[in-house]
């Protein structure tokens, strides 16, 4: 019987050396893998979006004294150390649900703002625009404005 037990002990070094090795090798290849690779992962940077220190103006009011009620175009301006800020885009969202209604590329909105009033869009909605500074930072800039009917 101990006979039988060597022959089959025997018979599954080979086997067992075989596993061994693959094992072996899988670890060193997935420890090893991410040294050798050259081009390493590139990573993006938050972007920390911060208050802007500027004026969203309203102009061309078409029924009211106050520019911030039915106004036709809206305009960012914002600076800091580093210079002017560059608006990137701005969005209009109902200020009761927070849904946003319209949005746009760059500094000025224009044509949206009479559309709402000629389509009787008739509440309160916040202007957003986003911006970025010479850095890369990026900043918001926001204001209320008001849609009533005549």
């Amino acid at each position: 019987m101990l006979h039988r037990i060597g022959s089959v002990t025997s018979a599954l070094a080979p086997v067992i050396g075989l596993a061994s090795t693959v094992v072996a090798t899988s670890f060193l290849f997935f420890a090893v893998s991410p040294l050798t690779d050259r081009v390493p992962p590139q990573k993006t940077l938050p972007a920390y979006v911060k208050s802007a220190q500027g004026e969203v103006l309203f102009t061309g009011s078409n029924s009211d004294s106050r520019k911030d009620v039915n106004p036709s175009q809206a305009i960012a301006y914002a600076d800091n150390e580093l210079g002017e800020l560059v608006a990137l885009d701005w969005q209009i969202t109902a200020t009761d649900s927070g849904e946003t209604l319209y949005s746009g590329i760059g500094d000025t909105v224009d044509g949206v703002l009479t559309q709402m009033h000629e389509d009787g869009k008739t509440g309160r909605y916040m202007l957003c625009f986003s911006m970025e500074d010479a850095d890369g930072s990026i900043y918001e800039l926001s204001r209320r404005f008001e849609i009533h009917t005549d």
